[in-house]
């Protein structure tokens, strides 16, 4: 689940994890971006979806280890390359 933080306040910044843990009774791990005006709003479009999709392709890499680690049925390496041609694609 990806979470996207919007210009957050300096304590929840300090306080959020790379990748949250595995919740087993909801199933999501949680995958915090973080959104605000030196790697977002102060950039043009182009540098926007840039941002998007580099984030997004990195925070995979990182929910890979995760499932690796929890043995989750997940097939890591399908979903990274359909995301990057749906990546590629719309943006």
């Amino acid at each position: 689940m990806l979470q996207f933080y919007v210009n957050p306040i300096p304590y929840l910044l300090n306080n959020l994890k790379e990748i949250e843990n595995y919740r087993k009774n909801e199933k999501p791990i949680g995958i915090p971006i973080i959104v605000n005006d030196d790697n977002f709003f102060s950039k043009s479009e182009s540098e926007r979806y840039d941002f998007f999709r580099e984030t997004i392709l990195q925070k995979l890499d990182l929910l890979s280890s995760v499932v690796t680690k929890k043995k989750l049925d997940t097939n890591m390496s399908l979903l990274k390359k359909e995301l990057k041609m749906v990546l590629i694609r719309f943006m």
